[in-house]
């Protein structure tokens, strides 16, 4: 079964996460169960979170492009980060009120016991967000997959796909708020002591808070210039493999959002490979170059020397930009993620004249064009 794309999973968790809400306020007012109306609070604050999500989605299009270098990803960091960190905290300090105002009910012997009617309303609420939770975990195992990852939580703490990761965090703080809704309510029924569900609106609180610190953490991820360790290493492992790259001076990347990411590098080329087969292009080029003067000029000494560090330039300028492009290219194939990538060449490596062999090594190419000539 193909994993639902995560727009159809945002308005999937709206829907369920809506009706849980709604269903659980009214059956908490109607039963009295200080749990089961924080958790209705936290489902209302998930589905405010939902649309807040899915507007804020980056968009890849002209339009954007047009007001955003790369499609608004850190604008859409800093909605949801006001959102998610804004919403919960609000819905922490909102149910820490509502549960402190219900244990002193309890000491002043004003609250009553819950009845069954409020297991029941859970009962169906986790059917609702169950069915979204699954939905979600599906997308994000198979995300995790085509990622070359295998440990879920190493990913989530990763970031990953963060529209997915903040969906799967969510459904599963609410699956753990109706369980100790439900394991409050329980415990109530059982002893006939209010107390038990005045803790659990307690602890759905503390969750809320819980949760707005998580998803902070996450969105700050992307808004304080962090680096792609994987992709500097994936560059460095490139340019060890390249005999023409005799080493890379400087790596750095910055992570735009959970699918581009900007690489800059420098680096030194190696004098026997980069210099190899030069010479043979050079005198090709200049040829090229002497054609297209005047035939009484090609003479000329001093144009000839011209000529001759012109196509000097312009075969060792192509030969480093060959090079360039082609770590460019195997990076990109490895990690597409890789939106822009900029190689700077900052030179040759230190001169110095090849080591002898004591067997006889095989030509140069430089050599054998000179033998032909």
């Amino acid at each position: 079964m193909a994993a639902s794309s995560p727009a159809r999973i945002i308005k999937i968790a709206l829907a369920s996460y809506s009706a849980g809400g709604l269903f659980k306020l009214i059956t908490g007012l109607l039963t009295g169960s200080a749990a089961l109306v924080s958790e209705a609070l936290h489902s209302l604050l998930d589905a405010v979170n939902q649309v807040i999500l899915y507007r804020g989605t980056p968009r890849d299009g002209a339009a954007a492009r047009h007001v955003y270098a790369y499609g608004g990803g850190q604008m859409h960091y800093r909605l949801n980060l006001w959102s998610a960190v804004g919403l919960f905290s609000i819905g922490c300090g909102l149910g820490l009120a509502w549960a402190l105002l219900n244990l002193l009910e309890i000491r002043d012997g004003s609250r009553d016991a819950v009845g069954w009617p409020a297991l029941l309303a859970l009962t169906g609420a986790l059917l609702i967000q169950g069915y979204s939770l699954w939905l979600a975990a599906t997308a994000y195992l198979e995300c995790m997959r085509d990622n070359g990852e295998n440990n879920p939580i190493r990913f989530l703490q990763s970031g990953g796909d963060i529209t997915l990761s903040v969906i799967v965090v969510q459904s599963t703080a609410g699956l753990a708020g109706l369980l100790l809704a439900g394991l409050g309510i329980l415990l109530t029924w059982l002893t006939g002591n209010p107390l038990w569900d005045a803790l659990a609106a307690l602890l759905v609180a503390i969750l809320m808070g819980a949760v707005a610190f998580y998803l902070g953490a996450l969105y700050l991820r992307y808004l304080t210039d962090v680096r792609d360790r994987k992709a500097e290493r994936a560059l460095e492992a490139l340019v060890a493999a390249r005999p023409a790259v005799h080493h890379c001076e400087k790596v750095q990347s910055l992570i735009m959002d959970d699918h581009r990411t900007l690489l800059f590098a420098d680096i030194v080329l190696a004098q026997d490979s980069a210099a190899s087969g030069l010479l043979p292009r050079i005198l090709t080029e200049k040829k090229y170059l002497l054609s297209r003067l005047p035939p009484e000029q090609r003479a000329d000494q001093r144009l000839n020397a011209f000529v001759t560090a012109r196509a000097s330039m312009d075969c060792a300028l192509k030969r480093a930009e060959l090079i360039a492009a082609e770590l460019e290219q195997s990076l990109r194939e490895q990690l597409p993620q890789v939106a822009e990538v900029s190689i700077r060449v900052r030179g040759l490596s230190d001169f110095a004249l090849p080591k002898k062999s004591r067997r006889k090594p095989p030509p140069s190419q430089d050599a054998e064009y000179i033998e032909r000539q």
